[in-house]
């Protein structure tokens, strides 16, 4: 699945990075960064949730939340219906904010358990 992940991620941004983003020679810190989150394990079903960050220098580009999410939606991963969109942000330097819109998406697959 984190195959998938990557390369659905690849086509929104050159950079993705799996777990933790590798910011030490860049000149930017525009990413995006995946990583497995938590599994449940029914008697009929087993439920996976990854989080996605996307990582952006002074402010995100209008959209592309919902970019990732529908690249997301093609591998079968979908936003649990309670769930949202959480922004953060960190100071780079004097005059760099880095934002940062973090999610969770989750995959059911049956016959598990």
């Amino acid at each position: 699945m984190t195959k998938e992940i990557r390369n659905q991620l690849l086509t929104i941004d050159e950079r993705v990075f799996y777990g933790r983003g590798e910011f030490e020679d860049s000149d930017t810190w525009n990413c995006i960064i995946f990583g497995r989150r938590k599994m449940q394990i029914g008697s009929m079903d087993q439920t996976k949730t990854f989080f996605v960050a996307i990582v952006r220098e002074n402010e995100m580009e209008e959209g592309v939340e919902l970019k990732v999410i529908e690249a997301m939606k093609k591998i079968g991963l979908r936003l649990p219906s309670s769930s949202s969109i959480d922004y953060s942000y960190v100071q780079r330097a004097a005059d760099t904010v880095v934002e940062i819109a973090t999610m969770e998406l989750a995959k059911v697959e049956k016959g598990c358990g």
